[in-house]
Formats: C-alpha cells, structure tokens, sequence
C-alpha cells in the first residue's frame, strides 16, 4: 500500500543525537565524506526498485558529478517499511567534498527561505536568455561548468530522467 509509505525521511547526526557524523566508509566512498545528513528516498510504486541508484550509477559513469546512492531496506521503529534508496543531502559543503573546493554557486529553486540563491538563479538565468549575446562554449565556461552540464544532460537522455535537478 504506497499511499500509506509515500514518504521520505532526512536523517541528522548531531552531537546531541551520539555522533556528529555517519561512519566513515560504511555506506559510501571515502570521496564524500563527511557524512552529516543522509536522505532516505520512498522508492514509488512507478519506480523500478533500481531506477535511481541506476541513472545515478550512469551518470557517475559518464563523468557527472552526482551524490552517493545505495538501496536499502528501511526500518522505522523496528517495522520494515520496503525498500528505499539513501542518498547524502545536497548542501553546499557537502558538494564543496565532492568537487574539492568551494569556489561554486549552489542554487536552490525549491522550497524558499533561501531568497539570496533564488535571485542569484535569476540572474543565470537571465543571462542564458540574453539573445544579444553571442553564446559560445568559451562564453558559457564563464558561468557553469559546461563539460558538467554536458554530461548531465546526455545522462538525463539516455536515463530518461524527469526531474534532474532536484531543486538545486
């Protein structure tokens, strides 16, 4: 019955809760580490079980830079809830460990409260609307990594991606 497990779930590691972060290596790469927040992912009915962990293996495999994903089988109180798929939370220092430094701007168009990034989006995009400009790959380097984004989007044709950027 989906309707009644249609949920995902944001795990923190906190101090207060024993530990600041998940274990090194446990789930991931040592690449992304420090772990502090993990998303669980309700994997839909619609949804293959592997559909996700899949395009992102892909995608990885293309070049993308993309977050860690693993399958697993949730339990929340002691009851067994069906299969998920963990991810690490996109924020900007979690991608600042994947792309080894933090010289980025990291957008988030979803969910408000971050009115700064959303102007900031704005103006991307403004700038990529902008016909007066002669838009060449040495113009667009200027303001998104091109090779990235390139890849990305062979990889959302190829996985049939519907909803690639998650809001950030």
């Amino acid at each position: 019955n989906w309707q009644k497990r249609n949920h995902s779930f944001r795990l923190y590691f906190r101090d207060e809760y024993g530990t600041d972060r998940f274990k090194p290596g446990l789930l991931f790469n040592a690449g992304c580490e420090p772990i502090k927040h993990l998303v669980v992912h309700n994997v839909l009915p619609w949804q293959r079980r592997y559909t996700t962990s899949i395009a992102f293996a892909i995608a990885r495999r293309m070049g993308c830079k993309v977050p860690e994903t693993r399958l697993t089988q949730f339990f929340l109180n002691g009851k067994p809830q069906g299969y998920y798929y963990l991810s690490e939370h996109l924020n900007e220092n979690q991608w600042a460990v994947h792309i080894g430094h933090d010289n980025f701007a990291f957008y988030k168009t979803r969910g408000g409260g971050d009115k700064k990034s959303q102007e900031d989006y704005k103006k991307l995009e403004t700038w990529a609307r902008n016909r007066r400009i002669k838009m060449t790959m040495k113009e667009a380097d200027k303001y998104i990594d091109v090779d990235n984004f390139s890849r990305h989007v062979f990889s959302w044709v190829f996985c049939g991606t519907t909803d690639q950027v998650q809001g950030t």
